[in-house]
């Protein structure tokens, strides 16, 4: 009997609308001076250096959804923030250890009377990280803006982690990038058999976790300044945060061993790939874009997709020329790669 895995490719940038950190809403003053109660914490027993990926999970309780439940969140060296299964917010924006910055959320949109999960994603890139990533050691913040909202604090014995161990670096060579110079760091290799799937969401079993321990003290800048330990001193987002839009690639530019129905670009179908095949699809986005690519995944165990990505197509003599001529060109860029583990909707998503 054959087998086949189904994907859906959707294209959504980097940032957040609805769901998003808010500049304007008001920050506790004590925590622009005075210490924070809230400490840094990790992993018990992993790297603080190395490359790792980290979740992080702290379940807790309302009466009631309040008016206002505002928090300041931060990790070294990135995050992804979500309430009850809802990504909320990505950061922080980049700094250095002087200034190390800070979002502010107000979760009430998501909250719910009863059991609530508040769950962070926190990688570390360690040697594979951008040129321009600055690290103290691997460490998530959760601070909130009253006693109201100290219940999620990440200084108490009830956050929990665990370590990621089906993320990996995927190194980028200088034929990846045609010998040009390249600051952006590692790609990311993602095996669906090691995640844990559904571990932001609320029903969630994750009494095998392990008990995050705190790290480090945290301190605005003002306050880290006058004593001289400014590692990690903290101050809030100094920029404004990026739209986020959902966009198809729209585009076929070619196909080989598969007949492809662009319905799939739309969402309106699905692209099935037979067993012990290999296909190779090219797609235009048409236009410059940032963005995270989404890879929805049913099937395919023991299958790899690599995705490659680039802002132009390479001629034989290995020039770029017009990007929208793509006549006898190839794609030379770097590569992430996902390889599925059979079940159903595996979301692939890089870093």
């Amino acid at each position: 009997m054959k087998k086949y895995f189904t994907f859906i490719l959707c294209w959504c940038l980097l940032c957040l609308n609805v769901v998003q950190a808010q500049p304007h809403l008001p920050v506790n003053a004590n925590l622009l001076t005075k210490q924070w109660s809230a400490s840094w914490i990790a992993h018990p027993t992993a790297s603080k250096q190395d490359f790792g990926v980290f979740h992080f999970r702290r379940s807790f309780n309302l009466t009631a959804i309040p008016d206002s439940f505002i928090v300041h969140v931060t990790a070294d060296n990135r995050y992804r923030l979500f309430v009850n299964g809802t990504p909320v917010g990505l950061g922080p924006a980049r700094g250095d250890k002087q200034h190390w910055q800070y979002e502010t959320y107000n979760l009430t949109p998501f909250l719910k009377a009863g059991k609530n999960v508040l769950a962070a994603q926190v990688w570390n890139l360690g040697q594979s990280a951008p040129a321009a990533q600055m690290s103290v050691e691997t460490g998530l913040l959760v601070q909130g803006n009253s006693e109201a909202e100290a219940i999620v604090n990440t200084n108490s014995t009830d956050w929990k982690v665990i370590q990621n161990e089906g993320i990996k670096p995927y190194p980028v060579t200088s034929a990846m990038v045609n010998n040009q110079y390249y600051a952006m760091g590692a790609c990311d290799s993602m095996y669906a058999d090691k995640q844990a799937w559904g571990w932001e969401k609320v029903d969630f079993d994750d009494k095998a976790w392990l008990t995050a321990k705190q790290s480090r003290s945290a301190q605005p800048v003002y306050f880290a300044f006058g004593y001289g330990d400014s590692n990690g001193s903290l101050l809030p987002r100094s920029i404004p945060m990026m739209e986020e839009k959902k966009e198809r690639i729209p585009k076929i530019v070619r196909a080989t061993g598969i007949k492809v129905d662009a319905a799939f670009l739309t969402g309106k179908g699905h692209l099935k790939i037979p067993a012990y095949t290999q296909v190779t699809i090219l797609l235009d986005q048409t236009y410059l874009t940032t963005a995270y690519p989404e890879l929805l995944v049913s099937g395919g165990k023991n299958s790899t997709i690599d995705i490659a990505y680039a802002e132009a197509l390479i001629d034989k003599n290995m020039n770029k020329g017009n990007r929208n001529d793509t006549n006898d060109k190839s794609l030379i860029g770097y590569h992430d790669a996902f390889m599925p583990d059979g079940g159903e909707n595996r979301m692939f998503r890089p870093l």
